[in-house]
């Protein structure tokens, strides 16, 4: 039982670092999503940077719960996003991401390590 409800506890820490994440795109903090996403690249970083300066009424939402499963000091999480926004070149936009990522621990708590498209 014990072990059950450390790996409850684990889950909960990398399904609020997941929910982060969605609340850093939310309100168009980069700072966050690199504390969140220490390794993201350089070009990823970019490409927030962009979207953030270009779409307006921006917002990003969890859909549903994260399917998270733990391997000791790293955990798979694949979740799906809504993201909703305005364009200047293709006007009003609402697109859903299935991401894949494979998370870290660090120190008490857990960092993204990689992003991918889900399935």
């Amino acid at each position: 039982a014990e072990a059950a409800a450390a790996e409850a506890a684990e889950i909960a820490r990398v399904r609020s670092v997941v929910e982060q994440y969605v609340r850093a795109i939310n309100s168009k903090r980069v700072d966050d999503l690199r504390s969140v996403f220490p390794s993201m690249e350089p070009r990823v970083r970019e490409g927030f940077e962009t979207m953030f300066s270009r779409v307006s009424d921006l917002t990003a939402q969890l859909i549903g719960e994260p399917t998270i499963t733990l391997h000791g000091s790293t955990a798979d999480a694949q979740f799906t996003y809504e993201l909703k926004g305005r364009d200047p070149s293709r006007g009003t936009f609402s697109n859903r991401s299935t991401v894949r990522a494979l998370l870290q621990r660090a120190g008490q708590g857990w960092v993204f390590e990689r992003i991918g498209a889900g399935q």
